[in-house]
Order: C-alpha cells, then structure tokens, then sequence
C-alpha cells in the first residue's frame, strides 16, 4: 500500500473509528446493503439499500445504476444517466465487524454498509 492510500485509510479510521482493511476484490461487495452516512456527522438511520450485482450492475434504493472495481482498487458508482467520467469514485474498507465503508477521495463522505441478512 503506498503512503496515499495509508494515509487516506487512517484519515477514514479517524472518522468512523476501528480498524479497517482495504477491500481487494469485488466478490466482497456483492449481495444486499443497508447504507447509513458514517464519521461524526453519521446517522443510525438507513438513507437507501444497495445491491451489488456480478454483472456491474447495482440497484440503490428503486433506481438502476453501474458499478465497477477498478483496478487500483476503488469503485466507481454511476446512474444510468451518468457516463464513467461523472461517476463516483469510493475507496472500500472492510471493518473488524464485517460491515462496509465506502469513502471518497477527500473522506467528506463516508457511507456503512451493513449486509442485510437472508
């Protein structure tokens, strides 16, 4: 891991607190999310549902978007309205207690995924 990526792990550690380990392949990401916002500013309240399909294709809440796990190591989210150069760029996190952090490039924003079960 170079000194960017460490220390952008340590920057959303701070945030959310507990150990994190970077998330190196997209089979990790599949299946059903609860997402909540994380860090200080997080809420216990469920915002929208993911679902990470194989196919690149993930359902947020009613809508239809795509994703992608590139090969640095980050996803990249889109709408079907939006092309690859709009889409959002996350860095993933696996936490200590199986949940997912989603973080972007300056750790404004922190999504927690919470496998649903079933």
């Amino acid at each position: 891991m170079n000194d960017t990526a460490k220390q952008h792990e340590q920057a959303v550690c701070q945030r959310i607190g507990g150990n994190l380990k970077p998330i190196t392949s997209a089979d990790e990401l599949l299946g059903e999310w609860e997402m909540r916002f994380g860090g200080p500013g997080g809420s216990s309240k469920v915002q929208w549902h993911y679902r990470f399909q194989p196919d690149g294709s993930v359902q947020v809440s009613d809508e239809q978007w795509q994703w992608r796990f590139n090969p640095d190591g980050t996803i990249s989210l889109a709408s079907q309205e939006e092309d690859d150069s709009e889409a959002e760029v996350m860095y993933p996190y696996q936490a200590d207690d199986g949940r997912i952090v989603l973080a972007n490039d300056d750790v404004s924003l922190i999504e927690v995924l919470t496998r649903v079960a079933g």
